[in-house]
């Protein structure tokens, strides 16, 4: 027997492959890039949905209700959109607002906004929300915060990009079996 220690075993080379792997790393990132794009965006309208909330609810009364068909969208057709115009008291000064939303209330047909001329018509009372920070902006409708229920989805495409990405950067340097 001999004493002498055996030699140590070579330290493991990176993997040959690395058109590959910086492809699917680069993957696995774009696609929790996209992912991340998306779970921003909906926590942006679930935010301004819960801001509305401290918003302040004040009596208004409708001036006027139509529905503009001046607009053309991309696919080269009528769209419509329900505008109304209301006056409310905030602050003590009268002030005049037209949101009926955060966004606007658009249709393809104008049988979609019926529901809306039905709630709202001119002359008669409502209730809007003001901001206190800014009276000069009201709002009829509140935005929901329904946007919080969908954040999972494009949760799950930032997990499964960096799970890519970190396979692609790992793969090659497992120890064989």
């Amino acid at each position: 027997m001999s004493d002498s220690p055996s030699p140590a075993p070579p330290p493991p080379r990176p993997p040959a492959n690395w058109g590959g792997r910086l492809w699917m790393m680069g993957m696995g990132l774009a696609i929790a890039a996209a992912g991340s794009f998306f779970l921003w965006f909906l926590w942006k309208n679930f935010d301004v949905a819960q801001e509305m909330d401290h918003w302040v609810e004040t009596p208004c009364e409708i001036l006027a209700v139509t529905v503009d068909d001046s607009q053309i969208n991309q696919h080269f057709e009528t769209k419509y959109e329900f505008q109304v115009s209301y006056r409310y008291e905030f602050g003590g000064e009268s002030r005049l607002g037209e949101q009926v939303k955060s966004k606007p209330v658009v249709a393809g047909i104008p049988k979609k906004l019926e529901k809306w001329q039905r709630r709202f018509r001119a002359g008669e009372p409502a209730v809007c929300y003001v901001d206190p920070d800014n009276p000069d902006e009201a709002v009829l409708v509140r935005d929901t915060k329904a946007s919080i229920y969908s954040l999972w989805f494009p949760g799950l495409f930032v997990v499964g990009g960096l799970g890519i990405a970190l396979s692609g950067l790992l793969a090659g340097w497992r120890k064989p079996r």
